[in-house]
């Protein structure tokens, strides 16, 4: 029922989300630290930024494959995934020139974690509901 609710969403929405969310993201990715509040309760849970490096990944992925009614195909998650992976190996690289910013390897590793892990579940939904017989009432 959700799934029904969500694709009627119009075309247009949907690609002004995926839109806004990737514009979101150098902001997130360029700004100075200092823009940001410290939140000390993450600093008890280790590695917490790679958490919401894939999350944010994860969620651009998600609606640039939301963006279209066509179902999800291997070719098609595998690009949008590796497009969000490239898009975060420049934010990365980018870092490099923002001040309390650097370039972190494992950063990008958990980008392209989030990309292709939201990419592998589209694609086994996109493959189960292909398989689901046509109901007839």
């Amino acid at each position: 029922m959700l799934i029904r609710l969500i694709q009627r969403i119009p075309s247009s929405l949907r690609i002004l989300a995926a839109t806004l969310w990737a514009l979101a993201i150098p902001a997130a990715s360029l700004l100075p630290a200092h823009f940001f509040s410290h939140t000390p309760e993450l600093d008890r849970f280790p590695h917490a930024d790679k958490f919401v490096h894939a999350a944010l990944y994860g969620v651009l992925t998600g609606l640039w494959l939301w963006r279209a009614p066509d179902p999800a195909t291997m070719r098609r998650c595998s690009f949008i995934a590796a497009a969000a992976t490239a898009y975060g190996l420049l934010m990365e690289g980018l870092q490099c020139f923002t001040p309390s910013r650097s370039m972190d390897l494992t950063d990008a590793l958990a980008n392209a974690l989030g990309a292709f892990l939201v990419a592998g579940v589209a694609l086994v939904i996109g493959r189960k509901r292909q398989q689901r017989p046509l109901r007839t009432e």
